[in-house]
Parts: structure tokens; C-alpha cells; sequence
């Protein structure tokens, strides 16, 4: 634990994307629960067929 607590700390840069990314789509996956849509494979599956695409330009998607 040390070690990867050090790691982190020598390069956040590497690691706070990775955390963004999970806090946006933990966003996305909540509306859809709140929407009362299939919120696990087909939402899963929506982002997949997407492809990479920004960040407000997948929600805009995905809202349609």
C-alpha cells in the first residue's frame, strides 16, 4: 500500500484522470437509474457503440 501510495503521490496526474473518468460515468449511471432505464448491459452496450466521443457529447448521446 505504501508503495502504491507513493507512486500516486510522484505522479497524480496519471491517476486523477482515471478517477474523473469513473466519477463521470458513476454521473451517467445514476441518471439512467434515475430514468428508469436498463442501467447495466444496454447502457454498457450504448457507450460502447458511441465510441469515444467527449465527455458532454456522450451524455447528449445518451439522453436521446
Amino acid at each position: 500500500a505504501q508503495l502504491m501510495m507513493n507512486t500516486v503521490a510522484q505522479h497524480p496526474g496519471h491517476y486523477l484522470s482515471a478517477i474523473a473518468g469513473k466519477t463521470v460515468f458513476s454521473d451517467i449511471q445514476a441518471d439512467c437509474i434515475s430514468r428508469g432505464g436498463d442501467c447495466y448491459s444496454r447502457l454498457n452496450q450504448q457507450i460502447v457503440n458511441a465510441g469515444p466521443l467527449p465527455f458532454a457529447l456522450l451524455r447528449e448521446t445518451l439522453s436521446q
